[in-house]
């Protein structure tokens, strides 16, 4: 069901793709399909594969306008998600340098980039840290979805998710993370506390993704 999804969505991709050959949209889009819908069932071999499609048809697409924001977002995030011996976390770091130039100060995006070039530090320095991100929000709640935040033992959180007692459970969820590898799902419920006196409490849940990143083996960061 999955594999004839995406084989409709890019079949639709190709062709607005031929239709519109100048806009960098249905590239984008294609990319996506190989690297969000295809790559969780996919053999490891063909992974490495799709994720290379992948990323030629952002950088098409970012030849066809170097200021569209998904397409250069998606290649960043493709980029600090692949496997650390790649090394290609600097060149994360370097697309991410360039949507905060392209964009400004003042957006979300520079909170961002403090995360990933904090966690980079780590990596660099060798030490393991925990990534915190809000995948899904209901109701009212301090921050988006997309909102992330690192907890690292030696130089604290970069970023937030809003703080509160909602962020001393993710936390502690990043102390464990950190200890056995193994990633957590937290819903953070806001809804109970609706009377309290706090400014934190909202009255919504919001669903935190907590993973650890652990540092490139030495040697295999590339410029």
């Amino acid at each position: 069901e999955a594999k004839t999804a995406a084989d409709r969505a890019e079949g639709l991709y190709r062709e607005w793709m031929k239709a519109a050959p100048t806009d960098p949209a249905p590239r984008v889009g294609l990319a996506n399909v190989d690297t969000r819908c295809r790559i969780p069932f996919a053999e490891m071999m063909e992974k490495g594969e799709l994720l290379m499609m992948g990323n030629s048809l952002l950088e098409e697409a970012l030849q066809l306008d170097s200021t569209h924001w998904e397409a250069r977002f998606s290649l960043a995030m493709n980029h600090f998600y692949t496997p650390a011996f790649m090394g290609k976390t600097a060149d994360a770091i370097r697309q991410l340098e360039i949507l905060v130039a392209q964009q400004g100060p003042g957006t979300s995006l520079t909170e961002d980039l403090a995360v990933y070039t904090a966690a980079e530090r780590a990596s660099s320095e060798g030490r393991a840290v925990v990534l915190a991100t809000i995948v899904r929000c209901r109701g009212s709640t301090p921050r988006g979805c997309g909102s992330k935040m690192l907890v690292d033992p030696e130089h604290g959180l970069t970023g937030t998710v809003g703080g509160g007692c909602g962020e001393g459970e993710v936390i502690e969820a990043a102390r464990a993370v950190l200890e056995t590898g193994a990633p957590r799902l937290l819903r953070i419920d806001l809804t109970e506390d609706l009377f309290s006196w706090s400014p934190a409490v909202c009255g919504g849940t919001f669903d935190v993704f907590v993973e650890r990143v652990d540092p490139a083996p030495t040697g295999s960061r590339g410029a």
